[in-house]
């Protein structure tokens, strides 16, 4: 058979293989003679003639044809091949100016003689233009997808069915440190905390193990503070349609701050509630060191100035006690000095509290000169700082210590900010504490001064019982010895009755001297508010805003007693006038207006008389207006409705002051007007007040010759009625 029948057979062989196949064609390169037979079809896409490709032309008339930047690599593969190879296989795009591209390959087997030297390669041309565009959109689509993920703010990743992570992404690498690459599961375990380190990979087994996706907060190492932070890690698998899971795919998304917002806030909380369950204030500072450990602090302490003006440690609080122990002895043995420059002699001693957010090994080399308490700082790996000032009216008597360690975490702002809060809590508390224990060894005095008067009386009257008896027994001539006993114990009715007075001066005058300085405070604490000091942080303003209301509440306590003393003492001098009740009522609901809109309420008043005039002390009888106005109000609930009637009976004018509030149970009707009444409904303990204000105003009306009544509402509610007498007519 002749070389061109033979190669005639191939090509055609080749062609109809090609064409079954939806190839691009079949070729025959005899590479001793250099020369390519192909099919029409190639000779089309390589753009020469079919008839002379069919007999044969040289490779470079095809290489012509081939995209010039890829036209270098093809010629090097080419010869690669018949160097060393049997296989053929180049991908390249094919078309001149102005033509589209096409991809193709071409793919064949190389023959060579007994000196392995190539003589033919034959194959075939394959259009594969669908699949290289198919894969171009593929990898822009995976570019978009790795920029996308690398861009978003959680650290996502992805691992293998045995739990070896394969992916993350730049957040992750940036996060925590590592280099990119794959990172084995122990690998990857050493970058968590070690508390969570065992619950993280057993509840990562387990959805290993059952296929159940996992939602679960821990602390993941971060690079750039040294230090583990917060995070919440969530993972899902990924299945193939046989229901298989071949992936699972990964988030971590920082809540550091939410946490420690929490945490400082439950810390917050629980501080509150310790200093207002015990009046014991050591027991209670104890507690409040240990509550913050370890979520706030890995070290807390207190301390608080003794009588001698020595610094004395309160509490100390670790979560390990051995650390405790160390550093109690430590303290033995270095006791601070009120004088010492830093640390919290000077935060009691100026007031000011210190933060030191960042505290590095080399910052306490080189800060502390001895060696002996250089070493055992170091030995604490102390990262933050922050003490805060303990004042009892507003002198600095101790101060507060919170020391971040094991931890790793850095103190913010925002924790300076907690902390001074927390001082500013318990230095609250301890005024309280020290008010409170004055207040009870008066009480306690008065109580003793008491008793001995009663058992004085007790006394009196035994003797006097028991003088009459035999008085009694005995004849006339003893009566004056009676009538002498008698005039002795009128003598110790009229002490005691000088007693009462006494102690209703004393109060009138305690009252006086409370209200002074109370209303300083309030003058003082207003001029903050309002700006004299400059912007207050939103923090401090919340406590000077509570200090100010609390500040408001002492002050109508200090009225209040001042007023039921006075009158109890007989000292309230009236200076009547012709009043109008209508025009009265008007002045005091217009000044009222702004609490009731604020509650959403309305108040009317009706008028049912003609001329409403009294003769009474316009300042006290409106100050009885205002009493009963004010608490229909504030033991009504929102949106309802207070109404004021004025109406005349055949001797007196009366205001009726009708609201929708919660009323008053028939059991404390009879208590109502008595002295320090306060009603249980549902807004005693929302509604501020003394238990006072009924009681003075009926004892008002009393000394105006009127009354003060009360009745339930027929429909919700309470009325209650002040009737005053109409002027006598000359």
């Amino acid at each position: 058979m002749s070389e061109q029948s033979e190669e005639t057979r191939l090509t055609e062989a080749q062609l109809k293989e090609a064409l079954s196949n939806e190839l691009v064609g079949s070729w025959l390169w005899n590479i001793q003679k250099n020369k390519v037979v192909t099919d029409e079809r190639i000779a089309q896409a390589f753009n020469v003639s079919p008839t002379k490709a069919l007999k044969g032309l040289p490779l470079s008339t095809f290489l012509k044809a081939i995209y010039l930047d890829d036209r270098q690599r093809v010629e090097k593969e080419i010869q690669s091949s018949l160097k060393r190879g049997k296989k053929l296989r180049i991908e390249c795009r094919i078309g001149g100016p102005g033509k589209t591209h096409r991809w193709v390959v071409a793919r064949g087997s190389i023959e060579r003689d007994k000196a392995s030297l190539p003589i033919t390669a034959k194959g075939v041309i394959i259009d594969i233009t669908d699949r290289k565009e198919i894969e171009m959109a593929l990898s822009e689509s995976e570019s978009r997808l790795r920029f996308m993920a690398d861009t978003v703010p959680q650290l996502l990743w992805t691992s293998d069915t045995e739990g070896n992570i394969d992916y993350y992404n730049k957040r992750w690498k940036d996060f925590t440190g590592l280099s990119l690459g794959n990172v084995e599961r122990d690998r990857r375990s050493k970058l968590l905390h070690p508390d969570e380190r065992e619950k993280v990979e057993k509840t990562w087994n387990h959805s290993i193990k059952t296929g159940k996706p996992y939602e679960m907060e821990y602390r993941l190492y971060h690079a750039d503070s040294d230090s583990y932070l917060w995070v919440i890690g969530r993972a899902v698998p990924y299945r193939n349609k046989a229901g298989k899971i071949i992936k699972w795919y990964g988030t971590a998304t920082e809540i550091d701050e939410q946490k420690r917002s929490a945490n400082i806030q439950r810390y917050l909380a629980n501080v509150s509630k310790e200093l207002a369950s015990s009046m014991d204030y050591e027991t209670t500072l104890r507690k409040i060191s240990q509550l913050c450990i370890p979520e706030v602090a890995d070290w807390c302490s207190v301390e608080l100035l003794n009588d001698d003006n020595e610094i004395e440690q309160v509490s100390v609080a670790h979560i390990d006690p051995k650390k405790v122990s160390l550093a109690k002895e430590y303290r033995e043995y270095n006791p601070p000095t009120i004088d010492q420059p830093t640390g919290v002699p000077a935060v009691i001693r100026t007031g000011k509290s210190e933060f030191y957010p960042v505290i590095s090994e080399e910052l306490i080399r080189t800060s502390i000169a001895d060696k002996k308490v250089r070493d055992f700082m170091l030995g604490l790996h102390i990262r933050s700082i922050i003490i805060a000032p303990i004042k009892a009216q507003d002198k600095p008597i101790g101060a507060i210590t919170f020391v971040s360690s094991e931890s790793g975490r850095y103190y913010t702002q925002a924790d300076l900010t907690m902390a001074e809060d927390v001082a500013s809590r318990i230095s609250l508390s301890l005024t309280n504490v020290r008010l409170f224990n004055e207040s009870m060894q008066e009480l306690t005095r008065r109580r003793q001064l008491e008793k001995e008067l009663l058992l004085e009386k007790q006394r009196l009257e035994s003797r006097v019982k028991e003088r009459t008896e035999q008085l009694q027994a005995t004849n006339a001539g003893l009566r004056e010895e009676i009538i002498k006993r008698q005039k002795i114990e009128k003598e110790r009715i009229d002490d005691l009755i000088e007693l009462n007075r006494s102690k209703d001066e004393f109060i009138s005058l305690a009252s006086h001297q409370l209200r002074t300085p109370a209303t300083g405070v309030k003058q003082y604490v207003g001029m903050v508010l309002e700006g004299f000091m400059g912007k207050i942080e939103p923090a401090k303003r919340t406590i000077l805003e509570k200090a100010y209301e609390s500040n408001e509440r002492q002050l109508r306590i200090v009225n209040d007693l001042l007023k039921v003393a006075q009158v109890d003492a007989g000292k309230v001098m009236l200076k009547k006038s012709n009043v109008d009740l209508k025009q009265l009522l008007e002045d005091v609901i217009r000044e009222q207006a702004s609490n009731y809109k604020e509650k959403s309420q309305t108040i009317t008043l009706t008028n049912k008389v003609d001329d409403a005039t009294v003769v009474v002390d316009p300042s006290s009888i409106r100050m009885v207006v205002e009493n009963i106005i004010d608490n229909a109000s504030k033991y009504s609930e929102e949106h309802s409705k207070t109404t004021v009637t004025v109406r005349e009976k055949a001797d007196a004018i009366c205001i009726d002051v009708a609201d929708q509030g919660v009323g008053v149970s028939e059991t404390e009707n009879s208590k109502l007007f008595e002295k320090f009444s306060r009603l249980d409904n549902p807004l005693s303990t929302k509604v501020g007040g003394t238990g006072l204000g009924l009681y003075w105003a009926k004892k008002i009306m009393t000394l105006h010759d009127g009354t003060i009544t009360y009745r339930a509402n027929r429909k919700k509610g309470t009325v209650f009625t002040i009737c005053l007498p109409k002027p006598v007519k000359v």
